[in-house]
């Protein structure tokens, strides 16, 4: 058999010899036999034709699959491995590489055989320091020993195993034996230095029955003072049916130890007595974890025994809570800034079932609390005045509930740029299907309506829009306006919950829904108002409406508008969404002064079973209502033409079974019409905006439609063109600005972009 030394020759690099050039006719042609074993057998014996010439190795490779890297890998499915090796033979004579020159009737034998391994085996001997041999072992390389037992010495103290008679290198049981070693075993003499007290440091005095390492402990014993020596000892265990105690002299570190474990739950004392002074220690014994008992272990157990381990599962259940929500509480404390002007990472959750956490901002319009990117943040966004925000923590447990607060400070952000001196562009933002803001958009767009605060029952309320604060709001620091719309949160029923019309309706009412609206406003920082009552004397929507509402609106924006301009921001806007029929409902021949715009909704004038137009433009076929008619409506109340906006519908009406030869306007359809998304009506319908087969438009009415005669589908909408051309008749009718409902239903910024482009 080959010693290991040959597998390592193999392995010695080597420079090839032969060459792969093409027979030469001065070449010697002659034949070599070539024998392959295997560990038990030949398995190739063939004989080669063979040129001066040619390259051995290239031939092996190519019949035998020969694979070759400072040694034989692998040939004819023979693959190297630890125990194996490739013995190379020519003529008998061994080779460590292919560098031979072949001749005729040469005999070439690879064999692969099993490696030799020797053993190797170290002589430890345990000796006192006198020589006098203790125990001697013969140990196979790489094994470990374990410490032999030690006599007791009267008047010494074990000190140790030691590499030398001084006792100073200690030898380390868990190493792997390399050589021949001879180990000391050394004492030292007992000094008889008094010993005052005693006391055994055990990590836990808690343990738990047959579940490793929960089930046992070794206590270091202290003495003192600590030069003392242990010159008598004795243990005593109160009950040895439920703990197995011992005084041991570590190996690893040499000192002097107490083990304790754990054989049965209840409670038992350990009793320990050194040099006289006599310690106990109480141990706390719990049964097995009950989910870690198997069902069929569980049934055979004693009730007396289930019933400890139910029991010790709910004190660990509520130990587990009580260390949760300390950890709650001090992450709370350590983590949450004092001021701060950058967001940061809030605790989302706890690691118990039972506990869990709310997080709350009295001021979300400064600190919103919310998932970013999958991480749990508080975002801060700063506005134009220093403020105060409580962020409260609410931990609830079965213990019952505790609110931590922390008081932070947001210093001022930035100071409001003035509005441009020109017709602005306003874009109505409503919490559904909101994406965010696209950075190519900000700049198209001059004042954000958010949609929509409510009043509702008599109150009013601005937390529905919270949610939008935190993306819209930083958009102010580069000169945009941001308005609370306030929309009619009453319903004819059932049930009948009163909304605008019965909040305003009174002295008393009108106050308090001003006195709220103009709190939030300044609260949040909004730059105004818009009222989206939909309306006063009638009602679109099915809310609440009484003849006193024409009224009760003009007394309302009156009071309305001086508490805004007697608030700390002089800058306010307040505006109003109306519907292009009903002019004279808003008393706007008798505050012109208090409104800075009207937007008139110059859309949904379709009907709902005749196909139609939806926000024509210009009156003609199809177009029962148009923007250019809701102007002239507004215009003759005298209100000012350079306060008045139109709006765009970023939506259409779909129409469904229509049935025509021509292109499917004015025909009559038994379901009613639905809304249809402008974004939605591009992805499922006019997929490819160059491609115009189902797209009709009208010059007299500037209005656009999409007809399939094959699916008898309708659709009225405003196309980009048809958005550009309403927003170059605003312009050129010297209105205020032009608004569009609403800014979550367009596509990638297509009817923005030909609105922009055409009103600027």
């Amino acid at each position: 058999m080959k010693k290991t030394i040959l597998l390592f020759l193999l392995l010695i690099p080597f420079l090839l010899v032969g060459c792969s050039c093409d027979k030469k006719p001065e070449d010697k042609e002659f034949t070599f036999t070539f024998e392959l074993y295997d560990e038990k057998a030949l398995i190739v014996k063939e004989t080669i034709t063979y040129n001066e010439g040619d390259n051995l190795l290239e031939i092996l490779k190519s019949k035998y699959n020969l694979v070759y890297s400072e040694g034989i890998q692998k040939i004819n499915n023979l693959a190297l491995s630890e125990k194996n090796y490739f013995l190379i033979t020519l003529n008998g004579e061994e080779k460590t590489d292919f560098s031979f020159m072949l001749k005729e009737g040469d005999l070439l034998k690879i064999e692969y055989l099993e490696d030799e391994i020797i053993e190797v085996n170290y002589n430890v001997s345990f000796r006192e320091v006198d020589e006098t041999e203790i125990l001697a072992l013969e140990v196979k390389e790489n094994d470990k020993i374990t410490a032999p037992t030690v006599a007791n010495k009267d008047g010494y103290n074990f000190k140790g195993f030691y590499l030398d008679k001084e006792g100073v290198t200690l030898f380390d049981f868990a190493s792997n034996v390399t050589s021949n070693l001879v180990i000391y075993l050394v004492y030292e003499e007992i000094s008889q230095i008094e010993t005052i007290d005693i006391n055994v440091e055990f990590p836990t005095l808690s343990l738990r029955k047959m579940t490793p390492p929960e089930n046992k402990t070794n206590g270091l014993i202290v003495l003192e003072p600590a030069d003392a020596k242990i010159e008598t000892y004795s243990l005593r265990v109160s009950d040895t049916t439920k703990l197995r105690s011992f005084i041991f002299t570590d190996p690893q570190d040499g000192l002097r130890k107490v083990h304790v474990e754990c054989l049965d739950y209840g409670e038992a004392e350990v009793t320990i007595t050194i040099n006289g002074i006599t310690k106990t220690y109480e141990f706390t014994l719990y049964p097995r974890k009950e989910e870690e008992v198997p069902f069929e272990e569980w049934a055979e157990m004693s009730f007396e025994e289930q019933e400890a381990m139910r029991l010790d599962r709910e004190r660990r259940e509520r130990e587990a809570e009580v260390n949760e929500v300390t950890r709650l509480k001090t992450w709370f404390e350590e983590h949450i800034p004092a001021n701060t002007t950058e967001s940061f990472e809030l605790i989302n959750g706890t690691n118990v079932e039972s506990v869990y956490i709310i997080w709350h901002s009295n001021h979300k319009g400064v600190i919103y609390p919310k998932v970013v990117d999958g991480v749990y943040t508080a975002q801060v966004t700063q506005i134009t005045y220093d403020v105060v925000v409580n962020l409260t923590l609410t931990i609830n447990s079965s213990s019952g509930s505790e609110e931590l607060t922390k008081a932070i400070t947001i210093p001022k952000g930035f100071d409001l740029r003035p509005l441009p001196q020109r017709p602005l562009i306003f874009a109505y933002v409503p919490t559904w299907g909101y994406e965010g803001i696209r950075q190519e958009d900000v700049a198209k767009i001059d004042v954000f309506n958010l949609c929509f605060a409510y009043v509702t029952n008599g109150m009013f309320t601005v937390s529905t829009i919270e949610s939008l604060l935190p993306t819209i709001m930083p958009l102010r620091e580069v000169g945009k306006r941001v308005v609370m719309s306030v929309q009619d949160g009453g319903k004819n029923g059932p049930p009948l919950i009163p909304g605008f019309s019965a909040a305003v309706s009174t002295a008393e009412g009108r106050t308090t829904i001003v006195n709220q609206m103009v709190q939030a406003v300044i609260e949040y920082d909004f730059d105004g108002i818009d009222l989206d009552w939909e309306g006063p004397g009638f009602s679109f929507s099915s809310n609440p409406s009484s003849p006193n509402d024409i009224q009760n609106f003009y007394l309302f924006v009156k009071e309305l508008r001086a508490a805004m301009d007697d608030s700390p921001r002089k800058d306010l806007l307040l505006t109003a969404a109306c519907a292009m029929s009903y002019p004279n409902n808003y008393s706007l021949d008798r505050l012109q002064n208090e409104f800075d715009y009207i937007h008139i909704m110059t859309y949904d004038g379709g009907s709902s079973t005749t196909t139609s137009h939806c926000s024509a433009l210009l009156p003609g076929p199809g177009a029962a209502w148009s923007a250019q008619r809701g102007l002239n409506n507004f215009i003759a109340t005298g209100f000012p033409r350079n306060k008045l906006t139109i709006g765009s519908a970023f939506y259409g009406k779909r129409y469904l079974n229509v049935s025509s030869t021509g292109d499917g306007l004015g025909v009559s359809v038994a379901q009613a019409a639905s809304t249809m998304t402008y974004k939605n009506l591009r992805k499922e319908y006019w997929t490819n905006l160059s491609d115009e087969t189902y797209i009709y438009t009208s010059q007299e009415t500037k209005t656009s439609w999409y007809y399939n005669k094959d699916t008898g589908v309708w659709i009225g909408f405003e196309s980009p063109w048809a958005v550009a051309e309403k927003a170059k008749w605003a312009k050129a009718q010297g209105l205020g600005g032009i608004m569009f409902w609403e800014y979550n239903q367009d596509y990638n910024g297509e009817l923005l972009a030909a609105m922009y482009n055409n009103f600027r």
